[in-house]
């Protein structure tokens, strides 16, 4: 429910007791969006207005509040007494926030204890600013929380900060920028341990050292899910410094690779990570420019490949899925698609003896090259060079159409879709 004029405060009050009165006992979920103008006085009776909702507020387990800027609106909850017993998830977002904080602020949150004392709160999701503004910090119980998504960009060192105040977090997803003045030596590797995360999405924007190294600051002794995404440059893919690069590597079972792993030491660090990960039962590569294949990525698919004279490479992969995109030389063509590599990859790994030598077949295969006259013809060569039987077909899919593509793990960030659907005027 979207709140933009003040006098309509009283009205979106009825109307939400109102819808929720006609759940009767059962749980709730409630989600508030509000614009604030400035130096209007009317939102002066918003404390009053949400103190109303009282009612309800205690059978909501997943409660959504946003506004422009989030510090616009968390003041008025300073006196709001809310019981929040039941509350289980909750979504905080700055619609107008532009991802992080660039200096210092001088305007500090007012501290309240209305989430920390919402005893069954476990999951958090950030959208925007919100850590690094001064005071938000201890306005939630973070040793609590086993679920975080924050979508704030942060440095390095408060992402450091934020896992240590969430001990008890099992799932994470962050976003981490450009150092400033950090520099990573300053970080032991391994001297941070985090007992319990297992799955893990990493977000990299504009960073100048691996994000393996970054990665290595922390001991994951239980992380078996990991995310990986790159975006708006390749320095994240740069060899790693440390020689003790990101430990537990064997413990992972799922692991994306997404964005900006097109360059040659990208592909070099990539195919050397996946060496490690032999206990990887599922690989999602996506966004994978086409530049890669030939010849940055026939290595990989080669490494890949059924090969009894080397040691075995991701012998318990059973689920792959690999988005291909379009990508432009120097002269506005499509580089070369190496569909030999992959296919006979692929080929290999559908033997029907590979259970006898150790490896897992394949049993999910789903590849997406783009539709495009630059594509002509290499989704019929590969389906050429893949023999497929009448087992084998039903579960590997080669296809050129966008709507069969459903395999992007999307961020849950709800207060998306339900201020388009349920925004009311």
């Amino acid at each position: 429910m979207s709140v933009k004029e003040p006098c309509r405060l009283l009205y979106f009050t009825d109307t939400i007791l109102e819808w929720c009165g006609r759940a009767k006992e059962k749980p709730l979920t409630l989600y508030m969006y509000f614009t604030f103008i400035e130096h209007d006085t009317a939102f002066l009776t918003l404390p009053s207005n949400l103190s109303s909702l009282a009612p309800v507020i205690s059978r909501v387990r997943h409660l959504g509040l946003g506004a422009g800027m989030i510090d616009d609106f968390l003041p008025y909850l300073v006196d709001t007494h809310w019981d929040l017993d039941h509350l289980e998830s909750l979504y905080l977002t700055s619609f107008s926030g532009e991802g992080y904080i660039d200096g210092e602020l001088d305007e500090v949150i007012p501290g309240f204890e209305l989430f920390n004392q919402a005893p069954n709160l476990q999951k958090v999701t950030i959208g925007n600013e919100f850590v690094t503004l001064p005071g938000a910090l201890r306005l939630l119980p973070w040793s609590r929380i086993t679920s975080l998504t924050l979508t704030e960009w942060i440095l390095v060192d408060v992402w450091v900060e934020v896992l240590e105040f969430v001990p008890q977090m099992r799932t994470g997803d962050f976003v981490v920028r450009q150092f400033g003045n950090e520099d990573l030596d300053d970080f032991r590797y391994g001297q941070h341990v985090h007992e319990h995360l297992e799955d893990l999405t990493f977000e990299t924007h504009g960073v100048d050292a691996s994000v393996l190294d970054i990665l290595s600051i922390f001991k994951f002794p239980m992380l078996h899910c990991l995310d990986l995404r790159n975006e708006y440059n390749s320095e994240a893919c740069i060899l790693p410094k440390s020689s003790n690069t990101f430990r537990n590597l064997a413990n992972i079972r799922s692991l994306v690779v997404d964005e900006g792993w097109d360059s040659d030491t990208g592909w070099q660090v990539l195919t050397d990570f996946l060496r490690k990960c032999s206990n990887l039962e599922n690989l999602t590569l996506t966004t994978v420019s086409q530049k890669f294949s030939s010849p940055k990525l026939s290595p990989l698919f080669t490494a890949m490949s059924l090969d009894l004279r080397s040691p075995k490479f991701l012998p318990n992969l059973a689920i792959l899925n690999v988005r291909f995109s379009e990508s432009y030389g120097e002269s506005g063509q499509s580089l070369a698609f190496d569909t030999d590599a992959f296919s006979g990859m692929i080929e290999s790994r559908l033997r029907s003896d590979i259970g006898s030598l150790g490896y897992q077949q394949l049993k999910k295969v789903f590849v997406y090259i783009p539709r495009c006259n630059r594509n002509a013809g290499v989704l019929e060569r590969m389906k050429t060079l893949i023999p497929l039987d009448s087992v084998s077909r039903q579960f590997v899919t080669l296809t050129d159409l966008w709507g069969r593509w459903s395999l992007e793990r999307p961020r849950e960030l709800p207060y998306y879709h339900w201020y388009r659907n349920v925004h009311l005027e």
